[in-house]
């Protein structure tokens, strides 16, 4: 059970995040290049690969000390600190340990994070909605199986009502006048719609067994440098995952080139800091809360989007505000709960 302080600290830390994801998701929606191009593994690399920046402290201090010491050797991560932290039972992690956990996760969260570009490049903005949904409900299975999540009443219903909320949006989506008009995201979109539908879902899993999985492993952040833990992340990736987009550059699936419009740019730089800064503050607010808890969170990009759509375009559909209405109180509902189990 998570101290009512810590749970408020995570719950802000998610509000964060999705107001981050959703400027972003505006940014790339203006940049319309980013959305067509193929280049998913190179976005994916360049994301996830800018987390080598939280290294930097490190290595300075690592430089710092070499040429400030006498002795020969320096060690570039710092050990663990004997302080025990405030879990019961709860053992820091060391330096060593810290590089074995990121290089357990480094690539689940790649593959993570490759499927959700990939889909959203193939899939519809509508079909997005189901990534949310369907998160929640492999978080409340996996987290169940490996006593992370408590499964209760209100839990099922939340999660089951968020999906099907997703669902009758898709569906409306689907068959609506103007889906059949609106313009492809690219010319593969109408060839390829079930393999983006297929790439939601397994960004869906792969999201739900790295959130559960790593709380189940880790249990408090206080064991261990978050920061260290996700430069390392950018350090494995960086190392690891370039093949994969020379593999598919020479087979004509991807072609790598540099980007040549300033809006690109300007995107890519965007996602990138939204990844190196949220997606730390969303693992802290998922050790601080529950990993259902922010699963479900991350559909609050929707009431902001339509929020957002509102004050730049004048419009919202009385279907959206119902599932903004819809995604407001599932989230309340587990906000409520998860504190007092």
């Amino acid at each position: 059970r998570k101290p009512p302080r810590d749970f408020l600290v995570g719950i802000t830390l998610l509000l964060i995040v999705v107001l981050l994801w959703t400027v972003a998701g505006f940014v790339v929606q203006v940049c319309s290049p980013l959305r067509t191009a193929r280049v998913v593994s190179a976005i994916t690399y360049f994301n996830t690969g800018s987390l080598v920046i939280y290294l930097i402290p490190y290595a300075a201090k690592y430089l710092f000390a070499k040429f400030s010491s006498h002795n020969s050797y320096q060690p570039l991560l710092p050990e663990a600190e004997d302080d025990p932290v405030s879990v019961e039972n709860a053992v820091p992690f060391s330096a060593q340990e810290v590089a074995a956990l990121a290089a357990k996760f480094a690539f689940p969260y790649f593959a993570m994070n490759w499927c959700f570009v990939g889909s959203y490049k193939y899939t519809s903005v509508a079909s997005s909605t189901i990534i949310g949904g369907t998160l929640g409900f492999f978080t409340l299975i996996l987290g169940h199986i490996l006593r992370v999540e408590l499964m209760t009443r209100m839990k099922i219903i939340a999660v089951v009502t968020r999906q099907a909320q997703g669902i009758a949006l898709v569906s409306w989506s689907d068959t609506s006048p103007a889906a059949a008009t609106s313009p492809a995201p690219d010319a593969d979109f109408a060839r390829a719609p079930l393999w983006g539908d297929f790439l939601a879902l397994v960004a869906a899993v792969i999201g739900a067994l790295y959130l559960v999985l790593f709380k189940h492993h880790v249990r408090d952040e206080a064991r261990l440098d978050m920061r260290l833990l996700f430069g390392l992340f950018g350090l494995f990736n960086l190392l690891w995952s370039w093949p994969i987009g020379v593999a598919l550059h020479l087979a004509g699936v991807e072609r790598f080139a540099l980007p040549e419009a300033r809006r690109t740019v300007l995107a890519l730089l965007v996602n990138a800091g939204v990844t190196v800064t949220g997606d730390l503050m969303y693992l802290i607010a998922m050790m601080k809360t529950t990993p259902l808890v922010v699963s479900v969170g991350q559909s609050l990009t929707m009431p902001l989007a339509v929020l957002g759509d509102f004050f730049l375009h004048g419009t919202a559909s009385l279907l959206a505000i119902l599932g903004c209405v819809i995604v407001l109180l599932s989230f309340g509902v587990l906000g409520l709960e998860s504190p007092t189990e």
